[in-house]
């Protein structure tokens, strides 16, 4: 058994707070009671004081310029951490992970991704050979600070180097495949893992144990209450909403909703044994409690359903805004 707390470390803003509060509860939920701390880029004052009760809301000390996520103060952080995205939910138990992590592995999940670049060697100024080895997910790592105490820091210098200007894109290669820095603070953290962190340094969990969006619809919810999950029999450990936008922003409603991650959002918001509640007019109302809010989660539930469906969902409100336009023009008047 561990003898040392985890201290997990997410970033957040006023777009993420409903993540950040789904993910403190799936933590809770599921047996892990270290602290929670969350950076600060962009909260309003009142989900700070939401989030007071159950998490240390701090500003970040290291705000990398590519992209909008925040690290720990390398100088300042201690013991065991886990560093967590605001759109991912734990659904069992990190105890494995933390174990391989005190002994001095730094834990990580695969990326659905395979990306390798000879750019990231010069441009990054990496100390050691770049190696061919599995590209993994920026979105949660679990480590040591005493055992890796350069790592947080050299991760930081490293994405300050990630080059601003855009990147070509092109008919053949619309998705930015082929730039080494399209997936900025990841592509860093991979580079530096790739060659600088030993190889037998790292654990990399099985591809089906971290949930992408493309295997979040595979994922079977054994059981809402401990939010245990299985693909194909194989337990689960984190579900990722990753891309845009997210289930509960304001086109949340594009997303899949028969997927897990969004099945088990309204459990981890409104339960009666989660640690912060939301109050409905934090929600959506697609997400509240209550029978209007379960009749718009399973209306949207069935428009993704339905093949075609969201085609005639876009051409409805293509027509109403088309009438709402003439009805507010000077000739309506």
């Amino acid at each position: 058994m561990s003898t040392h707390q985890a201290t997990y470390y997410t970033t957040s803003d006023s777009r993420f707070f409903l993540g950040t509060v789904a993910l403190i509860n799936s933590l809770r939920l599921t047996g892990h009671r270290g602290e929670v701390v969350v950076l600060d880029l962009g909260l309003s004052d009142r989900q700070r004081l939401r989030l007071a009760p159950v998490a240390t809301v701090e500003e970040p000390a290291v705000t990398p310029r590519a992209f909008p996520k925040a690290l720990p103060a390398p100088g300042r952080t201690r013991g065991l951490i886990v560093l967590i995205d605001s759109d991912m939910l734990v659904v069992a138990s990190l105890q494995p992970l933390l174990e391989a992590a005190e002994r001095g592995r730094i834990c990580v999940f695969p990326d659905p991704d395979d990306r390798w670049f000879e750019d990231w060697q010069p441009t990054f100024a990496l100390k050691a050979p770049l190696r061919r080895e599995r590209y993994v997910n920026a979105g949660f790592i679990a480590l040591s600070v005493e055992q890796w105490p350069w790592l947080l820091e050299r991760w930081a210098e490293v994405n300050e180097l990630i080059p601003l200007e855009p990147f070509a894109r092109t008919e053949s290669d619309p998705f930015n495949e082929l730039d080494p820095f399209r997936d900025t603070d990841q592509d860093a953290l991979n580079a530096v893992l790739m060659s600088e962190v030993p190889a037998g340094a790292i654990h990399v969990e099985p591809e089906w144990a971290e949930a992408h969006p493309g295997a979040l619809l595979d994922v079977r919810i054994e059981s809402e209450r401990t939010l245990a999950c299985a693909d194909r029999g194989r337990q689960v450990t984190i579900l990722h909403q990753a891309g845009s936008p997210k289930a509960w922003q304001p086109r949340g409603w594009k997303r899949d909703f028969r997927q897990s991650y969004v099945r088990l959002l309204p459990r981890l918001l409104w339960g009666d044994d989660v640690q912060l509640r939301l109050q409905h007019r934090e929600a959506p109302l697609w997400l509240r409690p209550g029978a209007p809010g379960t009749l718009g989660f399973r209306a949207i539930r069935s428009l993704h359903a339905t093949p075609g469906a969201k085609r005639a969902a876009k051409a409805i409100r293509a027509a109403g805004r088309s009438l709402r336009s003439k009805r507010s023009s000077p000739a309506h008047e």
